[in-house]
């Protein structure tokens, strides 16, 4: 009779990362990868992406504020920027006002469809921030978040 024990994985071998395993730059974006993918598990039936969480929980503070004025809280180009700010705005959880006396300008401001969402949001991103700090040992987070705060501020000058 056939096993019905499920097939045995093979172990990979670790990659030799040379100068990669010592590199600021690929650690942030590895940790980058997984920390979006896990933020994604468990907002994408709601429809919304790291990104469009961070504008939508920046229009519900600061009602009003400019396409540019995320793009430097945010660090995202403008571009970019403003093609998520299109898709929030067709699903309807955003609004564009042209400025009233800075035609170039555009305000933005959280539909009550968006807030209806931010709320639903704001457990589950919670619980994300709560596994990230679960990694770390007390006091770890602040100072990571300082670290990347800083690095942040130092490349983009």
């Amino acid at each position: 009779m056939p096993s019905k024990a499920p097939p045995r994985q093979r172990a990979r071998p670790s990659l030799d990362l040379g100068p990669l395993a010592a590199a600021p730059s690929f650690k942030i974006r590895r940790t980058q990868v997984v920390v979006v993918q896990d933020f994604a598990a468990k907002t994408l039936k709601l429809g919304v992406l790291m990104w469009q969480f961070a504008i939508l929980t920046l229009v519900e503070r600061n009602p009003g504020a400019s396409q540019l004025q995320l793009c430097a809280a945010i660090g995202l180009d403008k571009s970019s920027l403003t093609l998520v700010v299109q898709q929030l705005e067709r699903r309807g959880l955003i609004k564009r006002v042209r400025h009233a006396h800075d035609r170039r300008r555009n305000e933005l401001t959280l539909t009550p469809k968006g807030a209806a969402v931010l709320t639903r949001l704001g457990p589950i991103a919670r619980a994300h921030e709560a596994r990230i700090a679960g990694a770390l040992a007390p006091g770890e987070m602040a100072q990571l978040i300082d670290m990347l705060d800083r690095i942040f501020a130092a490349l983009r000058r």
